[in-house]
């Protein structure tokens, strides 16, 4: 199956990606894509009309394939991902993450006011941006700000890539801390 049909980057669902919906099988990313892509397409969410951005399930693994990677060997890898969307013009990023067999969910949430503040994990308040980490599992051995540092680091270099030379000092759109 493709979905959807008509779309260049459409996704490939193939029967053995389906055996994972089975009970006692873990979902795999081709799934939670075609999930994510079909969630959005319900709600009549198109790509450049929507208030969120969904990356692939693919993304975060690609990010963090090296962890002795700095932040800019890390963004090289994935810096083509985004060229035609600009992500800091979207309320939303969604960034579905697996870790050791356990799928959780990151959402920036306003990127782009993102002003001279670092991003923060956790707490929700008025036009603050934030990385949200929406997980079922309690987890203490250090992922959360493995993910969030991450994250954070990504959203830094792909502003300082895309939208640097057109923040003038002092105004105009956020400026991450160096």
């Amino acid at each position: 199956m493709v979905y959807p049909p008509d779309a260049l980057d459409c996704i490939m669902v193939e029967d053995s990606d389906l055996d994972c919906l089975m009970p006692g099988q873990f979902l795999n990313d081709t799934m939670v894509d075609f999930l994510i892509r079909r969630s959005m397409h319900t709600a009549n969410l198109r790509d450049g009309d929507a208030p969120v951005y969904c990356f692939s399930s693919f993304f975060f693994k690609k990010l963090t394939r090296d962890r002795n990677a700095t932040p800019t060997e890390a963004y090289l890898g994935v810096r083509r991902w985004t060229n035609d969307v600009d992500i800091f013009a979207k309320p939303f990023l969604m960034i579905p993450i697996n870790h050791a067999f356990h799928w959780f969910l990151a959402i920036v949430c306003m990127p782009g006011q993102a002003g001279d503040s670092r991003f923060e994990l956790g707490g929700l308040s008025t036009l603050r941006p934030c990385i949200l980490l929406l997980d079922s599992m309690r987890n203490s051995d250090g992922v959360r700000h493995w993910v969030s540092e991450a994250i954070h680091s990504y959203l830094k270099c792909e502003w300082d890539a895309r939208k640097r030379h057109i923040a003038a000092p002092g105004g105009g759109g956020p400026r991450p801390q160096d």
